[in-house]
């Protein structure tokens, strides 16, 4: 080879769930094409890995029933190749498992007060997406209202798993949606992403004070019927020593 010019393109992230099979791609039209795996060659002789195409495609096999010596399968693949031209071209993928998150079956806010709606990610990858959907309209942070806003969820690091809705009124009781997704492509493919969601149940400003304002009905009616009991008692008593103090006929 008479030059060393070496072309790298961008990393493609492929998303491998349970009973899947991904296939990765050397650049077209490259010869004598060379697996990795992270910087080591990669080992054909796993039951996950097969090479089609003369070697220029990679197929990566989920197995029906999950096993731990997969998770090594999510990783970074990379296929070099040389050209006509004596110059190399490489591909390079990141294979990850599908997102998954939960969020609470129900969540109560009082009116007029911030909804705090964490979308919380309990399995991912590094290169996590998330997009919100409230009222049937799909939030990222290119498109925010007055009233919502993303932030990062602090523990994990994850952009945009916050979602805050503030001056909340009775009119936002809908389902909220959270998706995890690593490529906007992935959004056709279920099983690839992770969704969650959860009804926002909203109570009236007054609701906490129902308990308190019963109480104290309850407490004026106690209090009434002691006065009326004991008007009466000492009425009863009053008309009592009167009678005793009646001269005899």
């Amino acid at each position: 080879m008479n030059s060393e010019k070496y072309t790298a393109r961008d990393v493609t992230t492929k998303v491998i769930g349970k009973n899947d099979t991904i296939e990765l791609d050397c650049p077209e039209g490259v010869e004598k094409p060379q697996w990795k795996k992270g910087n080591s060659s990669l080992d054909l002789k796993s039951q996950f890995y097969m090479l089609v195409n003369d070697g220029a495609t990679l197929q990566i096999t989920h197995p029906p029933d999950s096993k731990s010596e997969f998770d090594s399968v999510y990783s970074n693949y990379s296929c070099v190749g040389e050209k006509l031209n004596d110059t190399k071209e490489s591909a390079k993928y990141r294979v990850v498992r599908p997102p998954y998150v939960v969020m609470p079956e129900s969540t109560i806010v009082i009116e007029g007060e911030k909804l705090h709606l964490t979308c919380a990610v309990k399995s991912y990858d590094s290169g996590l997406s998330i997009m919100w959907n409230f009222k049937n309209k799909n939030y990222h942070t290119d498109n925010l209202v007055d009233r919502i806003k993303l932030t990062k969820d602090e523990e994990k690091k994850i952009p945009n798993a916050v979602f805050h809705l503030s001056d909340v009124t009775k009119d936002d009781r809908v389902d909220i949606t959270c998706t995890a997704f690593y490529n906007l492509l992935d959004l056709g493919t279920p099983q690839h992403v992770g969704t969650a969601k959860t009804l926002l149940r909203v109570k009236d400003k007054l609701a906490a004070l129902w308990p308190f304002l019963g109480i104290c009905a309850e407490v004026v009616i106690l209090c009434a019927i002691i006065l009326i009991y004991e008007k009466k008692r000492n009425k009863s008593e009053l008309e009592e020593s009167d009678t005793d103090q009646s001269p005899d006929t």
